[in-house]
């Protein structure tokens, strides 16, 4: 696991939102960072799931609730019960995941209401700092955090993150990311809200809005 303390405290992805009066379900919510951002935007109710202990005990201090346990136990065990959600948060967490098909597939079909949203973050593999970093060593080096975090299981590219969404039978509203232009301490980033014609290569991280595709699946 990394070093590092997950805060999970993702304001700029409200740009994305809009959680006023709706339910939201924040998956992996690390310390429930985002959780008073989501309150502040009108949000009624906010359920965390995390797995670390210690954080979990700081995310009840904001969050309306907070289960404390692996998203597939959670799913498996039943612990959200019957509750459906307006709006289902999964920011850096499909890559952690062995079965993040699974996941998104239980999450969507048992816990989010009829109009819901999910979002869904994750790293591009695609990035130009994964191909620098091959080109010049040849080869895949972890680090503690970011695109090579040791922790990562899985990785997706537009295509695999497309092929997750309509597994679940999701489909995107906002195909947007944070875009990252140049190479290690050089490289400058900018968030944008639609991605669909940016180069794969410049484009650091999803940020995919989706909803029930039409027709269902």
């Amino acid at each position: 696991m990394s070093k590092f303390m997950y805060t999970g405290d993702r304001p700029e992805l409200l740009r994305f939102l809009d959680v006023r009066g709706r339910t939201v379900l924040d998956v992996g919510c690390g310390t429930g960072g985002l959780t008073p951002h989501l309150k502040r935007a009108g949000a009624e109710r906010v359920v965390g799931v995390e797995l670390v202990d210690s954080l979990a005990a700081v995310a009840a201090e904001v969050c309306d609730a907070v289960i404390t346990a692996p998203i597939e136990k959670v799913l498996s065990d039943g612990l959200l019960g019957q509750e459906r959600f307006d709006m289902v948060i999964l920011a850096d967490v499909m890559q952690h995941l062995v079965d993040p098909w699974a996941v998104l597939r239980t999450l969507t079909d048992e816990h989010l209401a009829s109009e819901g949203l999910v979002l869904v973050s994750v790293p591009n593999v695609a990035n130009i700092n994964v191909i620098a970093q091959l080109a010049r060593r040849g080869d895949w080096r972890y680090d503690e955090s970011g695109l090579f975090d040791r922790t990562h299981l899985r990785w997706f590219g537009a295509g695999t993150l497309t092929s997750l969404l309509e597994q679940a039978g999701l489909e995107p509203v906002t195909w947007g990311g944070r875009l990252s232009i140049g190479v290690g301490r050089f490289s400058k980033d900018r968030l944008s809200d639609d991605v669909s014609r940016v180069p794969k290569f410049a484009i650091y991280q999803f940020h995919v809005l989706a909803r029930a595709a039409t027709g269902g699946s």
